[in-house]
C-alpha cells in the first residue's frame, strides 16, 4: 500500500499511467476480503492523489472505482488497538456517499466516480436491522439501507451528457488546454449562463458573444473580436488578454514543481 502511496506521489512517475493502475489493481486484488482499518490514512492519501490526477487521464476514475468497490466491504481490524482509528474519520461506504471526510473538514470528492459502481436498493424487508448493524452506521462502517435513486440517475445523467460533450469537442480539435482555460475564465467572467462558450462548429471559445479564442493554440495571439461585433469593448479584450497569460503562466509554475 505505501509503494501504491510513493508510486502515485512521485512526480517523476506521472507519465507512467499504466503502472498506477496495476499497482492500485494489484493492491485491491491483495484485499479481496477488505482493507484493514489502520490503513485509512493511507487510503486516503491514495484517493487524493487519484481524484487530482483524474483530468489527466479517465484511467484514474477506474482506479477510484476499484477502491470504492472494495471499500464496500466493511474494514477490517487487526487487531484492539485500531479502535483508536473509528473515530479519527467518518469512514463511510463508498458506493452509497460522495466523500471521505477528515476531521480538519477535508475531503475527497468522489462524486464523479461514485455511480461508476453498480448500485442496488436494498429490499424493504431488510429494515429491522439488528443492534449492531445500527451501531456499525453510527461508526460510519455500514452503509444506510435507503438510497436517493433519483439523485444518483440525475448525476448519472449529468456524467453521461459531459462525456459526450467533450468527445464532440475532441473531434473539433478542442485540446485539454483549451478546456482548463475556459474553465479558467468561467470562474471570473462567467456569472452568468452562456456567457463563455464553446463555439459548437469551430470549437474556438466566445466570450460575451463579442471575443474568440481560437486553436489550435488557444492563446492571447489567437484571441479577437468576432467579425461584425459592433461597439467592442477594447479594455474587455484585454482583460481576457490577462486571463489568457495568467493561466498559462500559472501552468508553467505548476509544470517546474
Amino acid at each position: 500500500m505505501e509503494k501504491t502511496l510513493k508510486l502515485l506521489s512521485d512526480r517523476h512517475s506521472d507519465d507512467l499511467l499504466a503502472r498506477h493502475f496495476q499497482s492500485v489493481k494489484k493492491l485491491v486484488s491483495a484485499h479481496k476480503h477488505g482493507f484493514l482499518l489502520k490503513d485509512v490514512i493511507t487510503l486516503t492519501d491514495i484517493l487524493k492523489r487519484c481524484t487530482g490526477k483524474i483530468e489527466t487521464s479517465s484511467k484514474y476514475e477506474d482506479m477510484i472505482c476499484l477502491l470504492v468497490h472494495r471499500l464496500s466491504i466493511p474494514m477490517l481490524m487487526e487487531n484492539s488497538s485500531d479502535e483508536k482509528f473509528k473515530h479519527d474519520y467518518t469512514l463511510l461506504n463508498l458506493r452509497y456517499i460522495s466523500r471521505i471526510e477528515e476531521n480538519e473538514s477535508q475531503f475527497i470528492d468522489v462524486d464523479k466516480i461514485l455511480l461508476s459502481s453498480k448500485m442496488t436498493k436494498t429490499d424493504d424487508s431488510s429494515s429491522n436491522t439488528s443492534k449492531s448493524y445500527t451501531s456499525m452506521i453510527e461508526d460510519g462502517i455500514q452503509p444506510p439501507v435507503n438510497m436517493d435513486i433519483e439523485k444518483m440517475t440525475s448525476k448519472l445523467s449529468t456524467r453521461k451528457s459531459e462525456k459526450q460533450s467533450r468527445a464532440r469537442l475532441t473531434d473539433l480539435g478542442v485540446t485539454n488546454d483549451a478546456i482548463h482555460l475556459k474553465n479558467f475564465i468561467e470562474k471570473t467572467l462567467g456569472s452568468h449562463e452562456n456567457t463563455i462558450h464553446w463555439d459548437q462548429v469551430t470549437g474556438n471559445i466566445i466570450i460575451f458573444d463579442e471575443i474568440q479564442i481560437s486553436g489550435p493554440s488557444y492563446d492571447k495571439n489567437s484571441c479577437r473580436f468576432l467579425d461584425g461585433v459592433m461597439n467592442a469593448n477594447p479594455q474587455t479584450k484585454k482583460h481576457v488578454d490577462k486571463l489568457i497569460e495568467k493561466f498559462y503562466s500559472d501552468k508553467g509554475k505548476r509544470q517546474k514543481l
